[in-house]
């Protein structure tokens, strides 16, 4: 596909893609509170609208951690609080992309065109628990920290060991997953679903984070990389607070959309052949 057909089809894709859902974003996050947890559900084209470079990365890393895991939410975040000056919702989050990696402090509403939402609040902590949660990942924003790509594959090789039956190979390959793989690193910096772990330790101490995050499922030396998005959107500790789409484009636009990727697909296909590729 030559340069003037990609950007053609990147255009198509950003016609049947979503849009922020102002009054949904509202309801969403009106029941809040600091130290609820935000899980991202993610689909290319909604993320292709907001950024070609974050949906490339959507195919390449994000939807890996959704098979891996087997869940479509594949990427954790933590609500902060709203910014006393311009009155926006926070979220605090580690991500490696577009050469920076660690915890940074963005707007919720920055990924209401692309991403479906679900909160998320741990059963049994308290408000003054969850608020304390919340400013300890605010003071990790603010620290050196990074992601570790060693501890995500070593998340993969843990959930194959979930997946497999019960004996030996199963605990061989949590334990590879926990030990060889993965890695325990400084507060703030591992897997995205290492914050909320890091953030809730600070305050109730890490077994007892760990089992209010996700009860008796995962042990706490094996919380770096037994901790994923998957495993907290399965939580039976996790009560569940709601759920923001974005907004799409009536049916018919979607459909006059498709006719046209079909035909420029078409017409894409047609040039190879020409040209004897």
């Amino acid at each position: 596909m030559d340069s003037g057909s990609l950007s053609s089809f990147y255009d198509e894709l950003l016609k049947i893609a979503g849009e922020l859902d102002v009054a949904a974003m509202e309801r969403f996050t009106k029941g809040l509170r600091p130290g609820d947890l935000i899980q991202f559900e993610a689909q290319a084209p909604d993320v292709m609208r907001a950024s070609l470079r974050r949906g490339t990365a959507h195919q390449l890393i994000s939807k890996p951690i959704q098979t891996v895991t087997g869940s479509p939410q594949h990427h954790t975040a933590m609500y902060v609080g709203t910014d006393p000056k311009t009155g926006q919702h926070l979220i605090a989050h580690s991500y490696e992309q577009g050469g920076r990696a660690g915890v940074v402090i963005e707007p919720v509403d920055k990924y209401g065109r692309s991403v479906k939402l679900h909160a998320l609040r741990p059963s049994g902590v308290t408000p003054q628990q969850a608020a304390s949660a919340a400013e300890e990942a605010k003071v990790m924003a603010f620290k050196p920290t990074s992601y570790s790509t060693r501890n995500l594959l070593g998340a993969g090789v843990y959930e194959l060991g979930e997946k497999a039956p019960r004996g030996r190979m199963s605990g061989a390959l949590k334990r590879m997953g926990s030990m060889v793989v993965g890695r325990v690193c400084d507060p703030g910096t591992g897997i995205c679903s290492q914050l909320p772990t890091d953030a809730y330790s600070r305050v109730l101490g890490k077994v007892q984070a760990v089992r209010q995050l996700v009860g008796e499922g995962v042990s706490s030396p094996e919380a770096h990389v037994g901790i994923t998005p998957g495993r907290l959107a399965r939580s039976p500790t996790m009560q569940s607070l709601g759920t923001y789409a974005p907004a799409k484009p009536e049916a018919s636009t979607i459909r006059a959309a498709g006719g046209r990727l079909k035909d420029l697909m078409k017409s894409v296909a047609k040039k190879v052949v020409t040209r004897g590729h």
